[in-house]
Formats: C-alpha cells, structure tokens, sequence
C-alpha cells in the first residue's frame, strides 16, 4: 500500500506545473505511515496535532469524539480541506506544526468539522 501510494503521489507531482515545490516540501515534511487499524491511526493523529485532518471513511462521524487534537476535521470524499479555506471554515487561525495538541485544548471548544455530501 505504501508503494502504490508512493507512486502515485510521484504521478501527480511530475503532472502538477508546482510538483517541484510541493516535492521539496513532502520530501522535507511528508511521511507516508501505515498503521494496523483506525484505533491506532487516531492515536497517530492525536500524538502529531495535525492542523487539517480529512476523515476519508464510510462513517467519519463516528471517529470525531475520538479526535482530541486536530486543528479542523474534514468529513468524507466530498469535504476536501480546501472547502475549509474558502467556504465553510470558521476562522483561519489555524494551529500549525503541531500546535493543536495544546491548542484545542486551550480554547476549551469544540473541533471544528465540516462535512459535505456529493448530492445535488
């Protein structure tokens, strides 16, 4: 799995017109994690504080309460992080660089999640 994704995450950079900035930038700070099940990927998520976290899952809801630390959650293949940037977010004071780990709790509120359905 982390070889297909590998692959086509390459695919993509070769076709994208700023694949060589976006490469630098994964090659820096990207990592590609394979984990034995979603319990131990909420614990990866809740240790790194993402600022972004997209839930690509048949039921994302049912994984939010499990989400402690994350700076704004995108539910399902039609709630892409960018929607939160110029459609539904709540504000663009965003933790960044792992932040959200004493960020969220500080504020005391809860994760902001956005959800989209693909129908019309």
């Amino acid at each position: 799995m982390i070889d297909a994704t590998e692959t086509e995450v390459d695919r993509m950079l070769t076709n994208h017109e700023r694949g060589e900035v976006a490469k630098t930038a994964l090659d820096r700070q990207g990592k590609v994690v394979l984990v034995d099940s979603l319990e131990e990927a909420v614990d990866l998520v809740n240790h790194i504080a993402p600022e972004h976290l997209c839930l690509l899952l048949d039921d994302p809801g049912s994984w939010v309460d499990k989400i402690k630390h994350a700076g704004g959650l995108f539910l399902g293949e039609y709630s892409p992080e960018v929607m939160g940037d110029y459609i539904a977010g709540p504000s663009h004071v965003m933790p960044t660089g792992g932040t959200a780990g004493f960020w969220i709790r500080s504020q005391r509120a809860p994760l902001p999640a956005d959800y989209a359905s693909g129908r019309p």
